[in-house]
């Protein structure tokens, strides 16, 4: 009996934890490139239009030799980069690395500027605007 209490506590603490997802968007004119080692676990990308989201998988190309993955982001659209569950995001970045491509220049995302670059837009919702 004492378990199943035990176990009835463990799963309230557990399914309190809120989440939190990450996310790139493109607000420049052109197209960006998006190299990920590993390739990110969901490929989804947010198309914004006059009167809808909807929900398209963005993958360019997946290097499995290398355990990149190479995606393109069209001007206003996002790609969810990760999401976790009881870590803000801060410092916790689950990429060896993450390189954003705009115009010939290269940002490199890591655990040191994971913070800086993320912005908090929603309740649990951060994004990295490229501009």
């Amino acid at each position: 009996m004492k378990k199943k209490y035990l176990v009835l506590i463990l799963m309230v603490f557990i399914s309190c934890d809120p989440g939190y997802n990450v996310l790139i968007m493109n607000k420049t004119e052109n197209n960006l490139i998006i190299i990920t080692q590993p390739a990110i676990e969901k490929r989804i990308a947010i198309k914004q239009g006059p009167s809808y989201d909807s929900f398209i998988s963005y993958k360019k190309n997946d290097l499995k030799d290398l355990n990149l993955g190479i995606y393109e982001l069209e001007p206003d659209d996002k790609i969810f980069l990760f999401g976790t569950i009881g870590h803000y995001p801060n410092e916790y970045l689950p990429f060896e690395s993450v390189k954003i491509v705009k115009d010939g220049d290269t940002l490199i995302v890591d655990n040191q500027n994971l913070t800086n670059l993320t912005k908090r837009e929603e309740k649990n919702l951060y994004y990295i605007e490229i501009k």
